[in-house]
């Protein structure tokens, strides 16, 4: 190594776990709720934890208003979305087996 490179290294350390502890059972995520907009206008609406993607569903609320749909995100995994049905659209019934 040349004198002139030595000020460019960077020294890392690290260190190694001699005993990998169990996962944690009561470890939560964080789970985002976004607003999506009819014209492409993205909201962020609330961020919170939860142990479950039932438990963070329970919390998704349609809004109040038509053109607007509630998306619950947890990072990058899309959990479901909440929305009001535009009047005068087709409301289909539930296929019968």
């Amino acid at each position: 190594m040349s004198s002139s490179s030595i000020g460019r290294h960077i020294g890392v350390a690290f260190g190694v776990q001699k005993q990998v502890e169990p996962l944690r059972r009561d470890a939560m995520a964080v789970y985002r709720i976004y607003l999506v907009h009819d014209d492409g206008r993205l909201e962020p609406d609330a961020s919170f934890y939860c142990r479950t993607d039932a438990d963070a569903v329970a919390r998704l609320q349609p809004t109040t208003r038509r053109d607007v749909r509630a998306e619950l995100w947890q990072g990058g995994r899309f959990i479901a979305v909440a929305f009001r049905p535009q009047p005068g659209a087709e409301q289909r019934p539930h296929a019968q087996s």
